[in-house]
């Protein structure tokens, strides 16, 4: 009789010891999916960031080519100035240049906006990534 008590405890014992198992797995399986979640969402925001800085370097791009554009105006107003043969033409000349410099003006303190923008959400960029890295390790 003692040693069916002692079976019926262990069995008990296994029984507890099993439903401690299943809820463990239970409650992995919606850790994990919380995770999952968690992981996906801060991704999206990482791509998103990305996005942002693609953008800003095609934007960066684009006031370059305007620089170098308005640059090759200016040495042609340069030139039409030191050939300048009469008052107007010189006056002229000098408007062109003038305009031409204020443009190049304009389009290097934007460049500088856009390359600080840059610089700023690429280190967003690498802050956010330690966080993925931090949250892919705990998937």
């Amino acid at each position: 009789m003692k040693s069916e008590l002692e079976k019926l405890v262990d069995l008990q014992l296994t029984d507890t010891k099993l439903r401690l198992l299943k809820a463990k797995i239970e409650t992995a399986e919606s850790r994990r999916a919380e995770i999952e979640q968690e992981f996906e969402q801060h991704a999206f925001s990482i791509r998103e960031i990305q996005s942002r800085r693609d953008a800003l370097h095609a934007e960066r791009a684009e006031i370059e080519k305007h620089i170098a554009e308005n640059k090759t105006y200016l040495e042609r107003a340069e030139r039409n100035l030191k050939h300048a043969q009469n008052q107007k033409e010189y006056e002229t000349a000098m408007r062109e240049i003038d305009a031409m410099q204020k443009q190049i003006a304009t389009f290097e303190n934007t460049l500088v906006e856009k390359m600080t923008a840059i610089e700023e959400i690429e280190e967003e960029i690498a802050q956010r990534a330690d966080e993925i890295n931090t949250i892919d390790a705990k998937r």
